[in-house]
């Protein structure tokens, strides 16, 4: 959602902004908070006893080294889960929230979640565990004269050859990507591949000579090296 939200009021229930608050702060109810902790943590109270379906909204407008809002209930809870705060930390991240006299709880009516930052609400990839499994996309090449690769649409790629080919430099490619190209022979073998000239290969890992059996199966691994245009052969195994 976007700030928009913000303006989703009826009329009579219209959120008046105050000033910028970079310190704490009790908001009174119909209180719009934006708050700036670029100078550190804030916390905002609040209403203690507030009338019924008194509303109030908090927005973070500014954030540096990390800190945070810190909602407090003012005696109260919120969504009756007994939590007695609520924590906004991404910037333009902010809320909407509704008293229930009768069970002294604050209600959040909407939540305003910037969605270029959310990816901050998750382990990154650097030293992030994964707890299942990771598979990526397998794309099936069409087999022609020259095999295409499109690098951007995955990391797996896999052909069965009907003929002697070449495999295509691969289009879209990111520096350090890796790919796995699987050649399988057709039913007649004895299928040979060459190579686009974006393929490099060392002395001590020539470009390997396939497997010819009728149906076998060749994978080949390359790396793109960006400041050279080339896909480093890394490794192979043949005749799976």
């Amino acid at each position: 959602m976007t700030a928009s939200v913000f303006g989703a009021q009826d009329a009579d229930k219209a959120l008046v902004p105050t000033g910028i608050k970079t310190a704490s702060y009790t908001a009174a109810a119909s209180d719009l908070v934006p708050v700036d902790t670029t100078g550190g943590p804030v916390t905002i109270t609040m209403p203690t006893a507030p009338v019924d379906r008194a509303r109030v909204a908090v927005k973070l407008v500014a954030v540096a080294g990390g800190h945070t809002v810190t909602v407090a209930g003012g005696g109260a809870t919120f969504n009756d889960a007994g939590g007695t705060s609520l924590t906004l930390q991404l910037l333009n991240q902010g809320l909407i929230a509704q008293y229930d006299l009768a069970l002294n709880v604050w209600y959040v009516l909407a939540d305003d979640l910037p969605l270029s930052q959310l990816d901050l609400r998750y382990a990154g990839l650097a030293g992030a565990t994964f707890t299942g499994h990771i598979a990526p996309a397998v794309v099936s090449l069409a087999d022609a004269a020259t095999i295409a690769i499109d690098a951007a649409a995955g990391n797996d790629f896999r052909v069965t050859l009907g003929g002697s080919r070449v495999l295509g430099n691969p289009s879209n490619p990111v520096d350090g990507q890796k790919i796995l190209v699987w050649v399988t022979q057709d039913p007649t073998g004895s299928r040979t591949l060459s190579y686009g000239t974006a393929f490099a290969f060392a002395a001590s890992l020539a470009a390997p000579t396939l497997s010819t059996a009728p149906g076998a199966v060749d994978v080949l691994g390359f790396e793109y090296f960006g400041p050279k245009n080339k896909w480093l052969l890394m490794g192979y195994n043949l005749d799976y």
